[in-house]
């Protein structure tokens, strides 16, 4: 059984994250210098032609600018993101965070971060501190509804990896609302979490067959390679639960080449190992070897 896996690795890769947050940021201030010249040279020409350029045309090229420098910006910190999303590493991209929560001022963007830092913690598996995370974002001042249905994500798989139910179908019940009159997109958003949220409670149900079905689901959309890695971890495990160990084994493969700092990695090799994985490899590559005349593949 193979599983596909779409991965390129982000430029950040081979930067420790000191070094990545300068790369970060010199970039950033380089395109806010670029943006700064282009406005200014832009007044320059229109105060030099004020007879023969409209005014209108002014405002559109003033407009085209801050439009190039807010998509250059938020394509730099989805490259950055991508360090958690795409190269599975969460160790380097929490210290990341850490570093950035110290140079940011504004209100807003320290607002974001903590959810970045919550959203972080959980790939790392440190619910508390995940939690102390989420009381410090403040919902009520964010204007991004899907940050908002983020936040919501991330507090009702708090409240199940610890057991309070209650608190669960709070969070539910304001999922449900926020997105009640929502644009088709924010539904379709709510309606991957709730998915999410019901492959937890199976788990926790120990309904295999119910989870199986929504982990496999949830694979054959288009996901980050964290979220394939994570989903494809716990298919592993539930193979080994019914006795499939050809496609445990595959799985856990994947998540020990791709899991990089992810917690989970970790639980994956200690399987590896507790169930001989690693023998049955060499036994396999030897027979292969001996097939093909001594050439070893796999």
């Amino acid at each position: 059984m193979q599983t596909t896996i779409r991965t390129k690795p982000t430029k950040y890769r081979s930067l420790d994250a000191a070094a990545c947050v300068r790369r970060y940021l010199r970039g950033t201030w380089l395109a806010v210098g670029i943006a700064i010249v282009l406005v200014l040279v832009t007044a320059g020409v229109f105060l030099t032609h004020t007879q023969e350029l409209s005014l209108w045309l002014y405002l559109f090229l003033i407009l085209l600018i801050l439009a190039g420098y807010t998509v250059v910006i938020g394509l730099r910190a989805m490259e950055l993101y991508h360090i958690l999303y795409t190269d599975c590493d969460p160790v380097k991209f929490l210290e990341i965070l850490q570093r950035l929560q110290k140079k940011t001022k504004r209100a807003r963007a320290r607002n974001t971060l903590h959810l970045q830092c919550a959203l972080t913690l959980s790939y790392l598996n440190d619910w508390d501190g995940a939690y102390r995370e989420l009381t410090q974002f403040r919902a009520d001042r964010c204007r991004n509804r899907n940050l908002k249905l983020s936040h919501l994500n991330l507090l009702g798989d708090y409240c199940l990896a610890k057991d309070q139910k209650e608190d669960f179908e709070a969070c539910r019940s304001q999922l449900l609302a926020l997105t009640a009159e929502g644009k088709p997109r924010e539904k379709k958003l709510a309606d991957e979490i709730l998915m999410v949220w019901d492959r937890r409670i199976a788990c926790i149900l120990q309904d295999r067959e119910k989870e199986r079905e929504l982990l496999n689901q949830l694979l054959s959309q288009k996901r980050y390679l964290i979220q394939q890695v994570t989903w494809i971890f716990r298919l592993a495990q539930l193979d080994l639960l019914e006795g499939e160990r050809i496609n445990a084994r595959e799985r856990l493969k994947t998540v020990r080449e791709y899991g990089n700092t992810l917690t989970l990695r970790a639980w994956a090799e200690e399987i590896w190992n507790a169930q001989g994985f690693a023998c049955e490899q060499e036994e396999n590559q030897k027979e292969t070897g001996e097939i093909n005349n001594g050439n070893d593949t796999e």
